[in-house]
């Protein structure tokens, strides 16, 4: 699990910056918009970080696991199609896809951490896939500096967005998935009574095969 988080913060933060680091130049000088279409795109931007709310519901039809796997792809698939889509309609499209996958994984990879590490290993992983985000970062960003002469900014996008929904589709291969230790299995929501609360009741694989 400590793998499969990190690896997914890596593609998660790749992708983010990629898109962030291009946008602007790839909003004006190759869809031809202009300077309140890039305001507007990046308004709509937060969009689906209100919507991450209902990701408490999402788990209830979709392993929580699977869903970080899903999120990746959906961002990885968002980068990719921004390149072939230079346009203001298209750009909306790609804009809510790849932060949806985005908001998406953040919220599941800070459950995921909190359910599978305890009180004195969760800081140190949390701090770990912190630091990786910022090389992350500080990679992609001298990536696109050095490459911005050789590689356009819509074959930028397509490299970074193919290589994150590769990353993504290695993870949901079944001899992955079958490695990843604890993976939740089902999620239940009950309403107390006379409270207005909800408890949500969880149940985790383990490899021997016991429930706890």
């Amino acid at each position: 699990m400590y793998s499969f988080l990190i690896i997914l913060t890596i593609c998660s933060t790749a992708g983010l910056q990629a898109w962030a680091i291009l946008f602007d130049n790839f909003v004006i000088n190759t869809a031809g918009l202009t300077a309140s279409h890039a305001g507007i795109l990046q308004s709509i931007r937060e969009i689906p970080g209100f919507l991450a709310m209902f990701a408490v519901f999402v788990v209830l039809i979709i392993k929580e696991y699977r869903l970080s796997i899903l999120s990746i792809a959906i961002l990885g698939a968002g980068v990719f199609i921004t390149g072939l889509l230079p346009s203001f309609p298209g750009l909306i499209f790609t804009t809510l896809a790849s932060s949806l996958g985005y908001h998406y994984f953040e919220t599941t990879r800070q459950s995921l951490t909190l359910q599978h590490f305890n009180r004195v290993q969760t800081p140190i992983v949390i701090g770990r896939q912190i630091s990786v985000s910022a090389i992350t970062s500080i990679v992609v960003g001298l990536f696109i500096y050095f490459g911005a002469n050789c590689i356009s900014n819509i074959h930028m996008y397509m490299v970074f967005g193919a290589a994150i929904f590769l990353v993504a589709f290695f993870f949901y291969l079944p001899k992955i998935r079958q490695n990843l230790p604890g993976i939740l299995k089902r999620g239940e929501w009950y309403s107390r009574k006379n409270t207005g609360c909800f408890m949500h009741s969880l149940s985790w694989e383990v490899p021997d095969g016991r429930y706890s």
